[in-house]
């Protein structure tokens, strides 16, 4: 077969982002208005072949960012690549602090729901018709008949990953013992179908698991006592106990779904301080305990504690398990944003998280309030 040759084209297509060697990322630096002197050409340089341009600079310097009549993006005078770096620095330092506590949280709350549903539905993982099941008359805790909730999908995922996860210890489970159970197999279970498992969960079990996680100052009885009150004035008649437990659960689930996509942020290297969930947190979480001091109303409407990282901050601090724990988390956050500000005298970070700037006594005040 002879070679074949394509037709090219003889001009050049116009990619909107064509491949830019490192000098010349450089020198795009200086020219849009970003500053470092020629003796830290080499540390620049290291950086940016470390974390990447776009990473560092289309991500942490738009809080220096100016408007021009060119198409071009360019940042304001005095802008050195130091602040804008701090900013990534900031971030990342933040963000490793925070990660610790969510995972602790994600670690509780998946060993709460395995521990229930083996108390409620046993521990055999296995259907009536897989081959390595030795215990066929057992109803397993994923059989969909169990489940009233149509929406079963997440079960056919946690079946299919007892069949064919191939990391421990959900492997060695299935290649060395009858059965997996669910504190093994939900180990290896991404957080996005742990969290829709449990919607499914009749509500008992569900009561069971938050009642566990967080403080009895917004567990079910008090909500429902505040949300039949609240609801009746609203609209003159009285609410099913079907719907306040509806509404309690998707409360707590989308509280866990927030704290899943910060996580996720975090764990990808994206952009923290400026994130935004498509999940809210309820303003409710400060209505029942009559926290006044949280946050206000307006503040609330406008986004500060519903999406945001102070949003998260006090979904952590309403997930752990005592006041001593959290007093100890708002003091390493105090400490490490505190540091922040002193490198950081324009306060750009701040502004652009959107923190209160007495988050460190609203926090404190919170956690009296709840605890």
């Amino acid at each position: 077969m002879g070679v074949i040759f394509l037709e090219t084209n003889s001009s050049q297509p116009e990619f909107d982002k064509p491949f830019s060697d490192y000098e010349h990322q450089l020198t795009k630096l200086k020219r849009r208005g970003i500053y470092f002197p020629d003796s830290e050409k080499t540390n620049v340089l290291s950086l940016i072949k470390q974390h990447g341009y776009y990473q560092l600079i289309n991500g942490y310097a738009d809080a220096f960012e100016i408007s021009n009549q060119s198409h071009e993006k360019s940042y304001a005078n005095g802008t050195e690549f130091n602040d804008v770096f701090a900013q990534f620095y900031f971030d990342r330092t933040l963000g490793n602090l925070l990660f610790r506590y969510l995972l602790n949280v994600e670690e509780n709350f998946t060993n709460l729901l395995s521990y229930e549903v083996a108390k409620k539905f046993g521990v055999n993982n296995y259907y009536g018709s897989d081959l390595l099941n030795q215990f066929p008359s057992v109803m397993s805790y994923l059989d969909m008949r169990r489940y009233t909730n149509s929406n079963t999908s997440s079960l056919t995922k946690l079946h299919n990953l007892s069949l064919n996860c191939q990391k421990d210890p959900t492997k060695w489970y299935r290649e060395n013992c009858n059965h997996i159970p669910p504190w093994i197999l939900l180990m290896n279970a991404e957080l996005g179908i742990t969290i829709n498992y449990f919607k499914i969960l009749p509500f008992d079990i569900k009561k069971e698991i938050i009642s566990n996680l967080i403080p009895p100052v917004l567990q079910y009885e008090q909500y429902e006592e505040y949300e039949c009150s609240r609801r009746s004035r609203r609209s003159g008649r009285d609410y099913s106990e079907l719907d306040i437990q509806s509404g309690y659960s998707h409360l707590f689930v989308n509280g866990l779904n927030l704290m899943r996509e910060f996580r996720n942020c975090i764990a990808h290297n994206n952009r923290l301080y400026k994130f935004r969930s498509k999940f809210t947190v309820s303003s409710l979480i400060r209505n029942i305990p009559r926290s006044t001091t949280i946050y206000s109303t307006e503040e609330y409407y406008n986004g500060i504690g519903k999406n945001d990282l102070f949003s998260l901050l006090i979904w952590i601090i309403i997930c752990q398990p005592n006041k001593a724990i959290n007093l100890l988390f708002i003091d390493s956050l105090h400490s490490t944003l505190e540091s922040f500000k002193e490198a950081d005298p324009s306060n750009s970070f701040f502004v652009g998280s959107e923190l209160p700037g007495d988050y460190y006594n609203r926090l404190k005040e919170y956690i009296n309030d709840i605890r």
